[in-house]
């Protein structure tokens, strides 16, 4: 029996994810028509590793340094796109970010739709939210592997929402390959996996031989690309495992509160009130705000809606990301 809950979109919604799509991709390459995409100095490691991969079929970067510090995905499309529609890297680059936002538009369209399903005015809003989003805009822009790696997150929301109401095989193995590709664009992605691999878990905990079969499967399907790439090249032809002083880069959690705050804040505020006020005073205040105006029972309904299965996904992802 198809539920509210699970409802698929209908129709019209697709018709308008194709339109947000299409304007998606029309803001990129409008922003970027007259000088091209932005390039820095990552930009750079991509697309000379790109060009080493079509031309000489090795990961190796414009210094002749062996590609270590990132992940293999995001210079491997670049290579392919470039090879198979006979272009430079750095074109394919620009198109190849404005079909992702094009598609983060979408995503966040339908992430609002999941939350609120039958109501069209949400899926639009959801998908205006992140067309007008100047951060994602600005990383859009760039030749950078970073919307391609948004996307696979706002993805694994989706999949990972539908696979607790589901629970179906097809459904995880979605989950898993979202989850494990996202690990071959960013180092990031490990938490993904981390993540699905845990809400394999929660999903399937009141049958334990099942919970057991299925996160082993999640584990696998997941993590096994990034350990090949990780322990069967890099450790064992080089001695590291993520590249040369990316371990002592992390950032943990005290680091990453205060990044999300300022981020957020300066998302949704102008640059007038964030250059003057800390993030952290902005966010203070709208808690302290929220605890004035907001009763118990207030509180108990935002915790029930906070952990139910459509936020589910996202608790976990957080739980693990953002310590590191």
């Amino acid at each position: 029996m198809v539920t509210k809950q699970n409802a698929r979109p209908s129709f019209s919604i697709w018709l308008l994810a194709i339109a947000m799509f299409i304007v998606g991709i029309l803001f990129i390459r409008t922003v970027t028509s007259r000088y091209g995409p932005g390039v820095t100095g990552d930009s750079v490691d991509y697309l000379s590793v790109a060009d080493n991969l079509k031309d000489h079929r090795s990961f190796v970067d414009y210094t002749g340094g062996i590609y270590l510090n990132w992940p293999p995905l995001y210079p491997v499309l670049l290579a392919l796109s470039s090879w198979f529609f006979r272009s430079s890297t750095f074109e394919v680059g620009g198109w190849i970010n404005a079909i992702v936002f094009g598609l983060l538009v979408v995503l966040g369209g339908l992430l609002f739709y999941q939350l609120y399903p039958g109501k069209r005015h949400w899926f639009l809003a959801g998908s205006l939210l992140v067309l007008t989003a100047t951060p994602l805009l600005r990383l859009a822009a760039n030749i950078a592997s970073d919307p391609l790696f948004i996307m696979l997150v706002l993805s694994y929301a989706l999949i990972g929402t539908k696979y607790l109401q589901t629970r179906t095989w097809q459904t995880l193995l979605g989950l898993a390959l979202v989850s494990g590709v996202s690990a071959l664009v960013r180092w990031n992605g490990i938490m993904l996996v981390a993540a699905t691999v845990i809400l394999t878990l929660i999903a399937e905990r009141k049958d334990w031989r099942r919970a057991v079969l299925r996160t082993f499967s999640a584990g696998v399907i997941a993590g096994l690309p990034i350990a090949l790439w990780v322990l069967g090249r890099n450790y064992r032809l080089y001695g590291t495992l993520i590249g040369y002083g990316n371990l002592n880069q992390l950032k943990y959690i005290d680091d990453n509160l205060l990044d999300a705050a300022h981020k957020m804040t300066h998302w949704l505020l102008p640059n007038l009130v964030t250059r003057v006020i800390s993030p952290l005073i902005l966010v203070g205040i709208f808690l302290i705000v929220s605890i004035l105006l907001n009763r118990k029972a207030d509180w108990q309904s935002y915790a029930r809606q906070l952990f139910s299965s459509k936020n589910r996904p996202w608790i976990v992802l957080v739980a693990f990301y953002f310590p590191f």
